[in-house]
């Protein structure tokens, strides 16, 4: 894999955390305090900034409610739900690609 090939990765894994903890209406805090790991950690994590090590991801993937694999399908696209795109509840999504409220 190439640095560059990484770093989308990276980024990818960090939309996938944001869009997840959102979906769950929590905060960073609210986040970080059930996986406990840092706020600081967390908030790398979701810009693609810090690669996390297995178990900080682990313990991510339990505090969200999904399972490790799902965290980590990066080539998966997810509905504004927060759950892979064609699964539980599709949401609607404008033409723009936001989601229709």
């Amino acid at each position: 894999m190439t640095e560059d090939e990484e770093a989308v990765f990276l980024r990818r894994l960090g939309d996938r955390l944001r869009l997840f903890r959102l979906a769950r209406r929590l905060s960073q805090a609210e986040l970080t305090s059930r996986a406990d790991i840092s706020r600081v950690f967390l908030s790398a994590a979701e810009r693609g900034r810090h690669g996390a090590n297995v178990l900080a991801l682990r313990r991510l993937a339990t505090a969200l409610g999904v399972r490790l694999p799902e965290l980590l399908d990066v080539d998966e696209p997810l509905a504004p739900t927060g759950h892979a795109a064609g699964t539980r509840r599709p949401a609607a999504i404008k033409d723009d690609g936001a989601a229709a409220r």
